[in-house]
């Protein structure tokens, strides 16, 4: 195998499956994901890097983003997508439906249309539905689902099935038991209640606690998904289930332990859900005639999954806080009458560049990306993201544009600069330099809250990052253009003394190889990144009447 796309890749079992086989197989991997609620680029933002992985932002219900995402072709096809949480499912039944039932038919259409190797719908034993007494459900048992998303699922594998009869569409089908473990939303049980007692608040209880479940480790559930696609017959569904069944009320009970909260004072019982199914259990027997079996023993799984949950609150408590949007929301901050984003965005279309790479942080990406999209309606060739952990600075964000580039010159452009100057002549002049760096300079009255420039003539003497005694009063705003050598300097810079890699070291690089130009702008320039400073950029842009003709 060679290609293969991977629907809902973003989500919790999706990017596991995605992490794993790009670091267990020689793949490329396209993940195409409508980058609904639970889609979180971080959970692959170890892997985004790498250049044999693509992200296509797009609905599996979309035809022409199915085959966009599939490209030249694909060995296989992998669908994740699908809505998810059968709380939700109970207030709004439609949407599930439409992605189980439109999305899984589009995918198999286009399947069978580009001939593409082999197509696996990842399911769920919910399908099954009740299982009374000790027995355990085969793949020989009929589909008897209860709840809408169960119903949806069902409806999903059916329409496989139905494929494979009609028209011998190459398929396969794994249904897994319930899943747990790193990156997982927190609204399902374990992180939902790790996340909760964690911060030392209550959990809810459904009915008495007894519903029992099958629990499997999400690595264990995407190495099974990767090796029936590389060993199953086609035509043929495998239940992926862990053997280890618990009462909620026992997994309950492990996580106070786990976190050391009582029962008494952080157990709360609320009243049972509409047609909770009261026992699921797999028979995975055929999975493991097939050589799959599950590598994690439930209790050091569960042990181990609290423990990143600890360790990892940055990934999960924008999730639940809503912070993370003290991030976002200066991006989409109104600046006059436009998102902040647009108007970088603007200056570089202006310029001809259409070719856009955004690096976000803050859990930000599947924002930017329901605004934003792909970025052709806005005149733009396309859209890239990738995911920044932590605070880096700007020029560990840069590393991660590195196969974004291919060895061209790049501009960069913060996303709260918004200037007045159509930036063209610049972008002209610094495509006629040989090599090196081109800045750009503003002359502004408070230099000290800047990277100030000092200059002699036409040339950078030197540059400081926000100096109490500055040496001129030219700030370095945030639009660079760099040829390939940028990466090179970036990846030998060590964290400034506030843990990040500044980009004024990587100008300092190139400023002592006697390679920096610089230009001055005439017009206003506002670096927008503060609350405060939103105002006097609205101010200016309205005083200008700058309107946004592409990004309208």
């Amino acid at each position: 195998m060679k290609h293969v796309l991977v629907t809902g890749g973003l989500g919790f079992i999706g990017s596991a499956f995605v992490r794993q086989a790009l670091t267990e197989r020689d793949w490329r991997i396209t993940v195409l994901d409508a980058m609904t609620y639970a889609a979180n680029p971080a959970n692959v933002a170890a892997v985004s890097s790498d250049p044999r992985y693509a992200f296509v932002h797009g609905d599996i219900c979309d035809p022409a983003a199915v085959r966009r995402a599939i490209g030249r072709g694909a060995d296989a096809i992998v669908n994740f997508a699908a809505e998810t949480h059968v709380d939700r499912s109970i207030l709004d039944p439609e949407a599930f439906i439409r992605t189980a039932a439109i999305g899984t038919h589009v995918l198999l259409e286009a399947a069978r249309e580009l001939a593409v190797g082999r197509f696996l719908q990842v399911s769920t034993d919910e399908v099954y539905g009740d299982v009374e007494g000790s027995a355990s459900s085969t793949e020989r048992d009929p589909l008897r689902p209860r709840s809408p998303y169960a119903a949806s699922k069902a409806g999903g594998d059916l329409q496989v099935l139905a494929h494979y009869t009609t028209y011998g569409t190459p398929i396969l089908i794994t249904r897994g038991s319930n899943t747990y473990g790193p990156y997982q939303y927190p609204e399902k049980l374990i992180p939902l209640f790790v996340t909760n007692l964690l911060d030392d608040q209550t959990v809810p209880m459904y009915g008495d606690g007894l519903q029992v479940r099958d629990w499997l480790h999400v690595e264990d559930h995407a190495r099974g998904i990767l090796h029936v696609l590389e060993h199953g017959t086609i035509g043929e569904a495998y239940n992926l289930g862990g053997g280890n069944s618990r009462t909620n009320r026992e997994i309950t009970e492990g996580l106070l332990a786990h976190t050391g909260r009582a029962w008494e004072t952080h157990v709360r019982h609320v009243k049972d859900r509409e047609g909770h199914d009261r026992r699921y259990s797999l028979d995975a027997s055929k999975a493991r005639a097939l050589g799959w079996s599950p590598r994690h023993p439930f209790a050091a799984g569960l042990a181990a999954t609290v423990a990143w949950y600890r360790e990892h609150e940055a990934w999960w408590r924008p999730l639940k806080s809503g912070a993370f949007r003290a991030y976002y929301e200066r991006q989409y901050a109104p600046v006059y009458d436009k998102p902040m984003i647009y108007y970088p965005l603007e200056t570089l279309v202006r310029a001809g560049i259409r070719d856009i790479m955004i690096v976000t942080g803050g859990n930000s990406a599947g924002d930017f990306l329901r605004l934003l999209g792909n970025g052709r309606e806005f005149g733009l060739k396309d859209i890239y993201y990738t995911y920044q952990e932590g605070e880096g600075g700007i020029a560990d964000a840069l590393k991660l544009c590195e196969h974004f580039a291919e060895g061209q010159r790049i501009a960069v452009i913060l996303g709260d600069n918004i200037i007045q100057d159509d930036i063209t002549p610049f972008v002209r002049r610094f495509e006629d330099q040989d090599s090196g760096a081109r800045l750009l300079l503003k002359e502004v009255d408070d230099p000290e809250r800047f990277g100030v420039a000092e200059i002699d003539g036409d040339r950078i003497v030197s540059i400081q990052e926000k100096p109490v005694l500055p040496r001129s009063r030219y700030a370095v705003t945030g639009i660079y253009m760099y040829a390939r050598r940028v990466f090179d300097f970036a990846r030998k810079l060590t964290p400034s003394a506030r843990g990040e890699l500044e980009i004024t070291d990587v100008n300092n690089a190139y400023l002592r190889e006697g390679d920096l130009q610089f230009d001055v702008l005439d017009g206003w320039w506002t670096d927008a990144g503060q609350f405060e400073s939103l105002y006097r950029a609205t101010q200016l842009v309205a005083e200008a009447r700058l309107k946004i003709p592409v990004l309208t």
